[in-house]
């Protein structure tokens, strides 16, 4: 469950589509940028097609019916992680596979980017559930995922984090305790990445900072007073600020 989806807002708008779908009781199967793509220097990078691929924790979701919500960097690696993700939803296992197809960027890319599929359902959608409200409400929270182990029933744990708690397990209370450590870490930095524990179990940290979010607007009111027997009618209202505040 990666969801470090760059900015706060797109990564809250495909947890909450995939919120919808399992709470309508569907599965989902999320496909999360572990590596991204590896973009050969372009001569114009200006021009849309050159752009740079999105970071590690760019999130895709493929819903009960074949909805899709978000995107992954690099629109060639795209149809090879939905039919890892249509795999999986069926009852694949969760795998860590590095994605490529005809690349229409140029130069292309010269590697693809490496995703991790997993399925999400009743069994741990209580995990999404409260990484998306986190985020929604602009809290800081990091979601850490075993993507590589050599026990094969270890892969897709989830462990969430936050500044001082935190929920789900990876397995052993040693690796929990170290995943912790280099996940707030990285959740300090405001950065989403790989971290290998004991040189055999990887697990990718999806960091989410802390957004302060816009102050509601309160309505503007009307006061009318009188002054020697004049009425006179004022408006009055708060404009809304958006501050950024550190991790």
């Amino acid at each position: 469950m990666g969801t470090g989806v760059g900015a706060g807002e797109e990564a809250g708008a495909v947890l909450a589509r995939v919120e919808q779908w399992l709470a309508a009781g569907g599965a989902v199967a999320l496909a999360t940028v572990v590596r991204p793509a590896r973009v050969e220097p372009s001569p114009h990078p200006q021009r849309p097609e050159h752009l740079e691929p999105r970071p590690a924790g760019t999130v895709l979701a493929l819903g009960p019916r074949g909805e899709v919500a978000g995107a992954l960097p690099c629109r060639c690696a795209q149809p090879a992680a939905l039919e890892l993700a249509r795999r999986v939803l069926a009852g694949a296992a969760p795998v860590l596979r590095r994605c490529s197809g005809a690349c229409a960027r140029r130069p292309p890319c010269a590697v693809g980017p490496e995703v991790f599929v997993e399925r999400v359902d009743r069994s741990n959608a209580n995990l999404v559930r409260s990484a998306a409200a986190s985020v929604r409400a602009g809290e800081a929270v990091a979601v850490a995922t075993v993507v590589a182990a050599p026990d094969p029933a270890a892969l897709g744990r989830h462990l969430l984090l936050w500044p001082a708690r935190r929920a789900g397990s990876l397995g052993p209370a040693e690796l929990d305790d170290a995943v912790a450590r280099a996940a707030r870490e990285l959740l300090r930095a405001g950065t989403s990445g790989a971290v290998r524990v004991s040189g055999a179990v990887e697990v990718f940290v999806a960091a989410h900072p802390h957004r302060a979010l816009p102050r509601a607007v309160p309505a503007a009111t009307t006061a009318t007073t009188t002054t020697a027997g004049t009425a006179a009618t004022t408006t009055a209202g708060t404009a809304a600020t958006t501050a950024a505040a550190p991790v």
